[in-house]
């Protein structure tokens, strides 16, 4: 195979990781939002299970709940005034999750009637064998990386670093695909394919 066939094949594989990568910030952009961004400043309300969004939904007469000391709970949580200023609103019961994951959690929160106890129940979904991503990184490298000679075997090491970026564009399983590219302090530069397997 010639050099020219070869940077074809390149090329076109290429523009059909770009094509791929604005069609998933399209899908990214216009889409309707299906899960929250978890945030590190303040609680967000999460969106319903879709299938069972639509379940017609029935009164239960409860003698009594039982919650956590709305201040205590308020305090150590550092909750919203939204919440802490309401009575009619109670923290009945919390969950920590591990994160970040690939796959979506279901979580149910379920009170025993009788005792009037709150528990959190959740439960992670399969993952789907395709999506289309729209994550980027940006970073910095220093190290130390090896001097070749003319006939190819090293002779000494040298400091360097770059300046890289990646663009996860499509999840296969747990294979990602995207672009990568580098800058070094030396002057070299690349663009390349990326396929990456994480678990």
């Amino acid at each position: 195979m010639s050099k020219l066939s070869k940077s074809g094949i390149a090329i076109i594989l290429m523009l059909i990781v770009t094509l791929l990568a604005i069609i998933a910030a399209i899908w990214g952009w216009y889409r309707e939002p299906q899960t929250v961004t978890i945030s590190k400043i303040e609680y967000v309300k999460a969106p319903e299970i879709k299938t069972v969004a639509k379940i017609n939904k029935v009164r239960v007469p409860v003698k009594e709940i039982v919650t956590y000391e709305k201040k205590a709970v308020a305090e150590q949580l550092n909750l919203s005034e939204e919440i802490t200023k309401d009575d009619n609103k109670q923290v009945i019961a919390t969950a920590v999750l591990e994160e970040p994951s690939e796959a979506k959690v279901n979580i149910v929160a379920i009170m025993d009637k009788n005792t009037g106890v709150s528990s959190i129940l959740a439960k992670r979904l399969p993952l789907s064998l395709f999506a289309l991503e729209n994550k980027k990184a940006i970073g910095v490298r220093w190290g130390l990386s090896s001097i070749a000679t003319d006939q190819g075997c090293p002779s000494g090491y040298k400091t360097e670093a770059n300046i890289y970026g990646r663009w996860d564009v499509v999840r296969v399983g747990n294979v990602h695909i995207g672009l990568y590219g580098e800058v070094t302090t030396t002057g070299e530069g690349k663009a390349m394919l990326n396929a990456e397997y994480r678990w």
